[in-house]
C-alpha cells in the first residue's frame, strides 16, 4: 500500500492511499463519509485489493490529518467531485474497468459524480445512502436561514448535535452518541475514540450535503446518468439515514423511474448505518464482490 500527500492542480494538498493489484481486474475508488477519514476503510480496501482491484482512497477537503484550520468545512459538493475525479485519473489503470463505492456523504458525492463524469465508472455502489424527506427538508431550510446571518465556515455545535440526536433517537438505552452508526460496539467505540472522527461540520458543508441529496433525487437529474451503469444500494435495515430502509426503496424506485437499467438493493437485518463495519462484514463485502463479478 502506498500512502502519501499529493498536490492538486488547485494547489490543495490531499492525503491518499493506493492499493495496487498484481493481476488487476478493475479500479475501485472509495469515497468516505462525513466527519471521518480514509483510514477507516483500510480493511474494505484490502479485501477488494485481494480480489484483484486497484483501490484508491483519499481524504476529502476538511477531513484527515492535514485538515487543521478547515476541518469540518468544504466549499461545495461539486469541488469534492472534481477533486475526486482528478485524484482518480492520476492513478487510473486504463486497461481495466472502473468501480465507484461511496459511503454516506461519500454516496451523495457519488450521486453527483455520476452526472458530472458519466463515462468514468462502469459500476456504482452506494453504501448507507440517504433519502431526502420532509424532516430533511426542514433541516435544510433551517440551515438556509442560519446562513443568512453566519458565514458558511461557521460551525455550530448545537446544529450538529441536533442531527446526531435525530439519528440516535430510535436506539435505547443509549450507550454513546454514535450508537446509530453500528450495532457492532467495536465499530462505534473505534469511531468515538478516533480524534479524526466525529468533529462538527460547518453550516455550509451541511447545507451542501442536504442540497445535493435533494437535487439527486429528482427524475430530471437521474435521467442525466448513464442508464447502462449498474447500481448497487447497500444498507442496514436499521439505518436512520435511509429511514430504516424505507427511503432506500423509495430512492431505488426513483432511479428506475429515471430509466436506470439495473438497480439492486442489499438490505441487512439488524445492521445500522455503517453496514460494511458490522459483525458480518465478511458477508457484506463478499456479496458486494459477487454482484460486481456479474457486472464487469
Amino acid at each position: 500500500m502506498e500512502q502519501k500527500v499529493i498536490t492538486l492542480k488547485s494547489g490543495a494538498k490531499r492525503e491518499i492511499m493506493y492499493f495496487k493489484a498484481s493481476h488487476p481486474i478493475g479500479n475501485m475508488q472509495i469515497l468516505h463519509g462525513m466527519a471521518e477519514h480514509m483510514g477507516r476503510y483500510v480493511q474494505v480496501a484490502e479485501y477488494f485489493n485481494q480480489q484483484g482491484y486497484h483501490v484508491l482512497l483519499h481524504n476529502h477537503e476538511g477531513h484527515g490529518n492535514i485538515a487543521l484550520e478547515d476541518r469540518g468545512h468544504f466549499d461545495s459538493i461539486q469541488s469534492l467531485v472534481d477533486e475526486s475525479y482528478e485524484i482518480f485519473t492520476t492513478f487510473e489503470d486504463t486497461n481495466v474497468p472502473n468501480v465507484l463505492l461511496g459511503h454516506s456523504m461519500g454516496s451523495i458525492i457519488a450521486r453527483v459524480y455520476m452526472k458530472e463524469y458519466p463515462n468514468a465508472f462502469q459500476a456504482v455502489i452506494l453504501s448507507g445512502t440517504g433519502y431526502y424527506d420532509q424532516q430533511m427538508n426542514m433541516g435544510r431550510n433551517a440551515l438556509k436561514s442560519l446562513l443568512l446571518i453566519n458565514k458558511p465556515t461557521k460551525k455550530i455545535k448545537q446544529v450538529n448535535q441536533l442531527m446526531v440526536d435525530a439519528y440516535n433517537r430510535q436506539f435505547k438505552p443509549k450507550r454513546t452518541e454514535s450508537d446509530w452508526l453500528a450495532l457492532n460496539e467495536a465499530t462505534v467505540d473505534a469511531f468515538v475514540n478516533d480524534p479524526l472522527c466525529g468533529f462538527d461540520m460547518s453550516l455550509g458543508a451541511l447545507y451542501e450535503i442536504s442540497t445535493a441529496m435533494k437535487q439527486t433525487q429528482k427524475t430530471k437529474y437521474i435521467k442525466q446518468y448513464p442508464s447502462h451503469v449498474p447500481m448497487l444500494l447497500v444498507s442496514g435495515a436499521n439505518d436512520p439515514f435511509s429511514n430504516n430502509g424505507k427511503g432506500l426503496n423509495k430512492y431505488a424506485m426513483k432511479l428506475k423511474f429515471g430509466n436506470m437499467d439495473s438497480v439492486t438493493i442489499q438490505l441487512y437485518e439488524n445492521a445500522r448505518h455503517e453496514v460494511m463495519f458490522e459483525a458480518n462484514q465478511k458477508d457484506v463485502l463478499q456479496n458486494i464482490n459477487r454482484w460486481l463479478g456479474k457486472q464487469i
